[in-house]
């Protein structure tokens, strides 16, 4: 297997400090992006949404990646505010369009999530009557 299969299977991401730290440019850049063109208010929301998924991803991913599967359905609700904010930071859209782009796609990953859950659930529950009578 190698370095970088190792770094994302598992369950856990388990990526080196250097490729974590790729993250602080380029989540930068969108925030720059979507205040640049959208103004202070959401340049702040921007920085609230992808600051925390920044912090997390470069401080605790195995931290990050066990809450994700653990609540897939918030996991999937994220999706609505970052689809808000590339919509109003990449396009030229109104806010009100990419407020209903946010939500169409918090809807979609809460589904999605869901969705993943209870394949997560069927797939325990596959599995634990062949561990369960093991000696």
């Amino acid at each position: 297997m190698s370095q970088s299969q190792q770094w994302f299977t598992g369950g856990d991401a388990h990526p080196p400090l250097w490729i974590r730290l790729l993250f602080v440019p380029v989540l930068a850049f969108l925030i720059y992006g979507v205040a640049a063109q959208r103004g202070v208010a959401l340049g702040i929301l921007a920085v609230i949404v992808y600051g925390w998924i920044g912090v997390a991803s470069i401080a605790r991913p195995q931290a990050l990646t066990r809450w994700s599967h653990a609540h897939p359905r918030a996991d999937g609700a994220i999706l609505g505010p970052i689809a808000f904010l590339v919509l109003a930071g990449l396009s030229p859209l109104a806010v009100t369009w990419c407020l209903l782009g946010g939500a169409v796609a918090l809807v979609a990953g809460v589904a999605a999530g869901a969705r993943r859950g209870r394949q997560a659930a069927v797939a325990e529950a596959l599995v634990a009557p062949a561990t369960h009578g093991a000696p």
